[in-house]
């Protein structure tokens, strides 16, 4: 459904903010473009929308070149950041604003805006000021207004930013059911890990302008092919080795004077290779005696944090986190082992 091609943008000439990327979205698919700010993703979408022209390359939406063609001949739905809501028209008004655009007139427009509000949960509220709505009304307004014109392509740039926490986590999910229901093809951007993880079928993680790695969520969360996916996706904790041996699908590592084993098939390593060694907070155990694949640590701050208690600890190869189940042993400051999960140590050269 959309096809970006060799794109190259710039906003200082000869300076790119994306230059050489591609990218695709199959019909039907909720594509996350997830990173932080400065990494290009808002850009990608204001070119897909029409609103960047592009230094070159090409972008086809349903297989029809659009790079050249204005935003209001593309047939996209746009939800932006802000809303970007009428405040002098009704819910009902703004919803209808682009059938308006487009020449639907009469009873064909009152039966589409009435179903834009049935679909969003705002029947009865047509009549009313964005104003005199809630910010999670207001946000759906806005999606009625964008899908109301059926579009091709949705596109929404950090539509839910401007919510507090709970209400994102509730409105995340109505986005998610609202775009499976209609089989709209979407292009969603956000900044927020849990945010891209939840609602996609693939997240697009973008540093500098560049794809990092793109792959379902799960793929993303278990797998990141970069030292940058693993710190923006929450692999808090690494330390740097060197490969001593690799068969049987492990890899055996040497860091600091100690050994550890890690199940490893994605990175060509062989012996002498330096690495770093990521892991997550929760892949990590905090115990009284040595083992495999531990090593000694000083436990200096315990955080209770309700059903989990956060471990600070410090060891030869640096300070780690541990996040435990409340109801295990306890560790209060002083000398412990860090046992380390052979299935979650995720390894990767350094360059």
């Amino acid at each position: 459904m959309l096809e970006i091609t060799d794109l190259r943008v710039e906003y200082e000439k000869g300076v790119p903010t994306l230059d050489h990327y591609d990218l695709t979205v199959h019909s039907g698919e909720l594509v996350s473009l997830l990173g932080p700010s400065g990494c290009g993703k808002t850009t990608t979408l204001r070119a897909v929308a029409g609103f960047v022209v592009p230094a070159s390359g090409q972008i086809t939406v349903a297989g029809r070149d659009v790079t050249r063609i204005p935003p209001n001949q593309r047939d996209i739905g746009l939800v932006f950041q802000s809303y970007a809501l009428f405040p002098h028209l009704t819910v009902a008004q703004n919803i209808a604003f682009g059938l308006r655009m487009r020449g639907v007139r009469g009873s064909e427009r009152d039966r589409r805006v009435a179903e834009a509000l049935k679909l969003v949960d705002l029947e009865g509220l047509g009549g009313r000021r964005p104003a005199q709505l809630s910010g999670g009304q207001q946000q759906r307004v806005a999606l009625a207004r964008a899908v109301v014109i059926e579009p091709q392509l949705l596109l929404l740039d950090e539509p839910l930013s401007n919510l507090d926490a709970k209400l994102r986590v509730t409105m995340r999910t109505e986005i998610r059911r609202l775009q499976q229901r209609l089989g709209v093809t979407t292009l969603y951007v956000t900044h927020d890990q849990i945010e891209a993880l939840a609602i996609s079928d693939r997240v697009v993680v973008m540093n500098q302008g560049r794809i990092e790695q793109s792959g379902s969520p799960e793929e993303i969360y278990k797998q990141p092919a970069t030292p940058f996916v693993a710190d923006f996706l929450g692999f808090e904790n690494h330390f740097a080795g060197t490969v001593t041996a690799v068969q049987n699908g492990e890899t055996q590592l040497q860091a600091a004077g100690r050994s550890f084993t890690a199940i490893h098939a994605d990175h060509d390593l062989n012996p002498g290779n330096d690495v770093w060694v990521y892991f997550r907070s929760e892949a990590a155990q905090l115990a009284a005696a040595p083992a495999a694949n531990s090593l000694p640590v000083e436990v200096l701050l315990r955080t209770f944090q309700g059903s989990a208690v956060e471990y600070v600890v410090q060891s030869a190869q640096g300070e780690f986190k541990v996040r435990m189940p409340e109801d295990q042993l306890r560790f209060d400051p002083g000398p412990a082992h860090l046992l380390l999960n052979p299935q979650q140590l995720i390894v990767m050269p350094k360059t």
